[in-house]
């Protein structure tokens, strides 16, 4: 399960915890309207290695960072759910 920080443009932040599939799923939904990053890829093998768990972790943040500077995703609902977005910021 990755770890991911989440920040608003007022500063405010907040920890969501998801699964790659979940990611993957997000992604699978956003690709319908937006040209998107490229997602880091799935590999089964590898999954208990203590160093491919902190390298995925990284790539999904990084992922969530360039969705997060895409202007039409700012507000898209799909994101906003996935993100836990408090109703503070919204």
């Amino acid at each position: 399960m990755a770890e991911i920080a989440v920040q608003s443009p007022s500063t405010i932040s907040w920890v969501i915890y998801k699964r790659y599939n979940n990611f993957d799923r997000l992604h699978k939904q956003l690709a319908k309207t937006t040209k998107l990053p490229t997602l880091p890829p799935k590999r089964f093998l590898q999954l208990m290695d203590p160093e491919f768990v902190k390298t995925r972790m990284s790539q999904l943040q990084e992922y969530m960072n360039l969705l997060l500077k895409l202007p039409d995703l700012v507000k898209n609902p799909v994101l906003i759910e996935f993100l836990k977005v408090p109703d503070s910021v919204k």
